[in-house]
């Protein structure tokens, strides 16, 4: 089985099989919190007129995923450190897919065009925040098993 491990087809494969369920669970995950925080604000901060829905809820969403996802990172950083398929499925793969800062960034510049900057701002530097605090606490959390 090592020499089937060691293969960059059979890596590639799995990062990508993993790439691709993280990515639907972002979906899922950033979906669920959107419809919550939307349901919860009553659809505020669009403007008058504006065919396009507050990006506020999704962005939440996102920030939710990106720490829950750093968390799992620093958890599987350590748990996973001698197993290389396991790395590759669930670190570079789940979890690469998983979280996504660039489409937190697109969020941010979205509510700053809008005009609501301390929520822009807020944003990018409490979500990035609570998803290092997290990563940190997961290789803490990690190191203790």
């Amino acid at each position: 089985m090592s020499g089937l491990v060691d293969s960059p087809v059979v890596l590639s494969l799995l990062v990508a099989v993993g790439g691709a369920a993280g990515a639907l669970a972002r979906w899922r995950l950033g979906s669920r919190v959107a419809r919550i925080v939307d349901a919860r604000i009553g659809g505020r901060g669009g403007r008058e007129g504006d065919d396009h829905p507050d990006p506020l809820p999704s962005a939440l969403g996102i920030v939710v995923v990106n720490v829950v996802g750093c968390f799992l990172v620093g958890l599987a950083s350590g748990a996973l450190a001698d197993h290389p398929i396991g790395s590759a499925l669930v670190s570079t793969g789940f979890l690469g897919g998983f979280t996504t800062f660039s489409t937190a960034v697109a969020d941010a510049r979205s509510l700053w065009e809008r005009g609501r900057r301390p929520a822009s701002v807020g944003l990018l530097v409490g979500g990035w925040a609570l998803a290092v605090g997290a990563g940190l606490a997961g290789i803490g959390v990690g190191a203790g098993l």
